[in-house]
């Protein structure tokens, strides 16, 4: 009978000590991948800050800082971006109103002279 419950006695400290090494391993595996979210959302917080002009002389700044700054930079920067691309839209506007008179003219010139003005 002893030897049945030496048996039965390894059978279960066995298990045991599986689930205690099963959940260490759960355990330190959820660690690591944790650690590299942090480190990955960390190193994208810098290179947020590298991107900033008032964060260029600073090592390591703490990750409020990076937002605000940001918030600050898009603020400034975005109505320069608007008033960059009207711009542009007015440029395109003014392109294609020369272009038209030049064709215009081209026509005229080669209707005036009977040549066409350009042959490759």
């Amino acid at each position: 009978m002893p030897s049945f419950f030496y048996f039965y006695l390894i059978s279960v400290l066995t298990v045991l000590l599986f689930r205690v090494v099963n959940s260490a391993e759960k355990r330190a595996n959820h660690n690591a991948i944790e650690r590299a979210r942090r480190d990955s959302l960390n190193n994208r917080f810098q290179e947020i800050a590298d991107c900033i002009p008032s964060l260029k002389d600073l090592k390591k700044p703490s990750k409020t800082i990076v937002m605000q700054k940001t918030l600050e930079y898009v603020r400034v920067v975005q109505p320069r971006f608007e008033r960059q691309q009207a711009e542009l839209e007015r440029l395109r506007r003014v392109m294609t109103t020369i272009i038209k008179k030049f064709l215009i003219c081209l026509c005229y010139f080669e209707k005036k002279t009977g040549k066409r003005a350009a042959q490759n």
